[in-house]
């Protein structure tokens, strides 16, 4: 087997032997984080963007059509939005994460005074965006926020007696 310097895990440049990955430690396996190229990320974003988008205009296109009903009142609407989120998020979260999301230490908070920690900070939100998988699981997490406002909006409308569409065209969304 021949010597390689691959990116792991925590993108730590590391010498491995081809096939062997840090975390698992076994030879020939490599772990599913290092594994996960950026095709699989760019067709989870555009699948996920996809079905959002379809199921958002099948509502606004025909809002009163039987099968627009039937898949509004099924809650199963959001598994694929939901699998597609945690299969990016688990493949996003690294040692530093939770220090980029919440800074501080609780020594330094109960240092005297009104001294608040664990707020996020605008460099530590930049450079945990600024990785492709995290800013893909927020891309999801926000398709998944608008399609559950999109089917929350055309339920009330359609109990009321409005569509989508109309509430949209006034100015009430």
């Amino acid at each position: 087997m021949q010597n390689l310097t691959l990116r792991c895990c925590n993108k730590v440049r590391l010498p491995l032997r081809e096939g062997q990955c840090r975390r698992s430690q076994i030879t020939g396996a490599r772990c599913l984080r290092c594994a996960l190229p950026t095709h699989v990320v760019s067709a989870t974003i555009a699948s996920t963007s996809i079905y959002c988008a379809s199921v958002i205009g099948l509502m606004i296109a025909a809002p009163r059509a039987r099968v627009t009903h039937r898949i509004v009142s099924i809650d199963a609407l959001f598994v694929p939005m939901a699998l597609a989120y945690a299969f990016l998020l688990a493949h996003s979260w690294q040692a530093d994460t939770l220090k980029l999301i919440l800074p501080g230490s609780l020594q330094e908070g109960f240092s005297g005074g009104f001294n608040p920690q664990f707020f996020p900070k605008l460099e530590g939100i930049m450079s945990l965006f600024s990785r492709g998988v995290t800013a893909a699981s927020l891309w999801v997490h926000l398709l998944a926020i608008n399609l559950f406002s999109a089917r929350t909006i055309l339920r009330e409308g359609l109990e009321v007696g409005h569509s989508e569409k109309d509430r949209y065209c006034e100015g009430k969304i």
